[in-house]
């Protein structure tokens, strides 16, 4: 709300549906179109549901982003066949929503890269989140996420540290309404001297 006050928006003359289709635990695969789980048409028809309720308002409906929060199910898979799932399902993603919608506009992907820590030591689809959002002008890695922290379990957020998230994914957001693609915290070289390593 502050910054659509900060932009000079009006929140009363917008109508935002906020819903999930999240799957706890599921692969890129089972979020995927024809899978046997049936979560893609499942998010389809949320989708569609949306536009129902919009069309009976009289008002325009479209889907600008999408938070992805996924990639500890697929920790094992090489860079290369993560980064080939991401970038289908996105398509399949902006397809099928903008043949539900009538829009023409993009469906942007917004992801959190997932850290490096307990049973993800390394991972190829880690560097597929970050390599992706470096090269698609549709896909951006809002954040990391070893800064944030996890749950004791390790692999899940504590509600305060999803509510940081968010910030990260709101000013992604705003940073798409300006025509901007979103930045993130990233590294961009490191050397090691002796038992020091630094990091820029």
């Amino acid at each position: 709300m502050r910054l659509a006050a900060f932009r000079g928006i009006r929140p009363e003359d917008y109508r935002l549906f906020r819903f999930t289709g999240a799957q706890p635990g599921a692969s890129i695969a089972e979020l995927s179109p024809g899978h046997q789980s049936g979560y893609f048409d499942l998010f389809m028809g949320q989708i569609a549901a949306a536009k129902a309720l919009a069309d009976a308002a009289g008002k325009t409906f479209v889907v600008p982003a999408i938070d992805f929060l996924q990639g500890e199910s697929n920790a094992n898979d090489t860079e290369a066949a993560y980064r080939a799932a991401l970038e289908q399902l996105h398509a399949d993603l902006q397809t099928s929503i903008q043949a539900i919608t009538g829009q023409t506009a993009p469906v942007h992907l917004l992801l959190y890269q997932v850290g490096h820590q307990g049973d993800f030591p390394t991972s190829g689809a880690f560097l597929a989140q970050l390599h992706a959002s470096n090269e698609s002008p549709f896909i951006h890695c809002v954040t990391p996420t070893y800064h944030i922290g996890r749950s004791e379990d390790g692999t899940h957020m504590t509600n305060f540290q999803y509510i940081r998230l968010g910030h990260y994914l709101g000013r992604a957001f705003d940073d798409l309404t300006q025509g901007r693609k979103p930045e993130n915290l990233r590294a961009v070289s490191a050397t090691v001297d002796g038992l020091t390593a630094y990091i820029r």
